[in-house]
Parts: C-alpha cells; sequence; structure tokens
C-alpha cells in the first residue's frame, strides 16, 4: 500500500512508519519541522515534508496515519477525507498491526520505553527475534516470530485499542490531566483496560493504585507481581549497569515476562546486564543528564 503519515516525527508514529516500511509499504510523511527522529526517516529512504500542505497527500495514497497531537483541522487530514481515503490514528493503525502478533504490551505512567527495551533485549538474546515499537530511537525493530512488543500510552487512553496477550503494568498516578479528569477517572479507564488482557497481567505490587484496579476489576488474565521485596532482588541489582531503584522494578518486570515466555534465568539476566539504557532517559552526556520525563541536571 501507499501510506501517508501526518505527524510522522513523533516518536510513536515514526516507529509504526518503520515497521509498514520494512514490510514492504510506499511511505511519505509530513512534520511540523526537522528533527533527529525526520532526518533518521530520511536516512531510510522515507519522503518526509516539513510543514502541512493538502497537495502532499496524493490521490492514489491507499491509507493515512495520523498522530493523536495532530489537530483535527489538519490540511493534509482533511484533504484525505475528501478524497475519501482512510484515515487511521497512531494507536488504531498499530491495533491493525497487533492483530498478526502475539502481543507484549508495557503500560503505565512511567518506565513504559525502558521496560519495553529490556524486554526486548531479553527476547532477543533467547533468540525469539522480537518485533517492537518503543518511544526511543531507535524505537523500532522487524522481527520473523510471533512476539510484538509495544508500549502501550495512556494519553488519551490510546491503549484501549489493545488487547495483548501479556500487559506489564509499572504505575499509575495523575498524569495527563487535559484529557483525564481526576485520579478516579485514571483508575476506571485503567480497569477497562486490564478487563481486555488475554493472558497475563504483570503488575507492578509495590504500586497501590495498580492493586487497585486489579482487586476492582473483571479479568481474564492470570496476575503474576513483582516488587522490590522480591527474592530476585539482589541478583538483579548485582547485574544491572543502570542507576535508580525504578529501573530494577523495571528489569523485574521483564525478569518476570521472561519466565512466563520460559526463558531461563541466565539467559534474562544476561541480557539484563547488557542493557545500557536508551535516548532520553537519564542520558548521559559528557556532564550533563538529560532525562525525557524530568529534569535536566548539570555538574
Amino acid at each position: 500500500m501507499k501510506i501517508h503519515f501526518i505527524g510522522i516525527g513523533g516518536i510513536g508514529i515514526s516507529g509504526i512508519a518503520c515497521v509498514y516500511q520494512q514490510k514492504g509499504h510506499q511511505i511519505t510523511g509530513s512534520d511540523a519541522e526537522e528533527s533527529e527522529v525526520t532526518l533518521q526517516l530520511k536516512e531510510q529512504g522515507i519522503l518526509v515534508y516539513l510543514g502541512h500542505q493538502e497537495s502532499q497527500v496524493a490521490n492514489d495514497t491507499d491509507l493515512v496515519i495520523y498522530s493523536e497531537a495532530v489537530p483535527d483541522e489538519n490540511p493534509e487530514l482533511n484533504q484525505a477525507r475528501k478524497l475519501g481515503i482512510k484515515c487511521l490514528a497512531g494507536a488504531e493503525a498499530l491495533a491493525q498491526l497487533c492483530q498478526d502478533y502475539f502481543v507484549i504490551a508495557v503500560s503505565g505512567m512511567h518506565g513504559k520505553s525502558t521496560t519495553s527495551s529490556m524486554i526486548a533485549q531479553v527476547l532477543i538474546e533467547a533468540g525469539l527475534d522480537p518485533t517492537f515499537i518503543i518511544g526511543t530511537k531507535p524505537g523500532w525493530r522487524v522481527g520473523k516470530s510471533k512476539y510484538l512488543i509495544i508500549e502501550a500510552d495512556d494519553y488519551k487512553a490510546k491503549f484501549l485499542n489493545y488487547h495483548p496477550n501479556i500487559l506489564v503494568l509499572t504505575n499509575i498516578e495523575e498524569e495527563h490531566m487535559d484529557f483525564f479528569q481526576d485520579l478516579e477517572h485514571i483508575l476506571k479507564v485503567f480497569g477497562q483496560y486490564v478487563a481486555q488482557v488475554k493472558d497475563y497481567i504483570v503488575a507492578n505490587q509495590d504500586d497501590k493504585n495498580i492493586v487497585k484496579v486489579i482487586e476492582d476489576s473483571n479479568l481474564i488474565a492470570k496476575i503474576v507481581y513483582y516488587s522490590l521485596k522480591d527474592q530476585e532482588i539482589e541478583k538483579t541489582k548485582e547485574v544491572l549497569n543502570v542507576p535508580g531503584q525504578h529501573n530494577t522494578l523495571n528489569a523485574l518486570a521483564a525478569l518476570r515476562v521472561a519466565q512466563i515466555l520460559k526463558i531461563g534465568e541466565e539467559t534474562t539476566l544476561k541480557a539484563l546486564g547488557q542493557y545500557k539504557g536508551i535516548w532520553r532517559r537519564f542520558e548521559l552526556k559528557k556532564m550533563v543528564i538529560a532525562d525525557y520525563e524530568h529534569t535536566v541536571v548539570s555538574d
């Protein structure tokens, strides 16, 4: 198919575009301005327009995929609708892709990209050759197995599009309050989401909001908890090369997923020991630490 992406410079949308390109589709895209991500897309042979113009949506386009951050009055989106071209939001497009895979989704307000990346590294080390789409750079890979790892975002409740086989829940707290009304609304939406999980929920037992959601929901999936009180805590800390208690929790979540998939502990710990962190997540650059979620500090 010929697919045009609006807002292709978004970290999630860019990964979807790259996976579709690797699957043989012809990809174009547009974004408001140039960035590290758009430059990388161009290096991969994807035509990226800067700015949004009706003329950038060709008449023979089969599908338009747009970022949820794109306003409804976007000229390219309006043009696609006028031409009768099928239009999907990014989460809808990813949900379609998920239909062909055994899906491992990672959700929560923090730690999604890191935990997803750890799980991906474990599966690669175990020879399971996964596909993944993760909110980092480079945040995608096309493997040959049935496994797909996705970062399932809570923004605008996008994760309700997914019905994963395994869901990892890292934490729940007040975030994206431009969409959510209050904490009660957040817990209600997460309750809808966990009820959609097919096989397993790997849940942070140290997070009281996660425990509440699970206790208050009608679940199909089995619950597998992880916690800083787990017996594997010391051996996990011993191999990790990324700092912080939060990263220990992320690694424990990856360990639980590996156990579900019957990956040996030795293989899992080896993979976690090789994990060096990801782009813009407490990333050390000389004397500056760049942390996408929090505050930039320097010495």
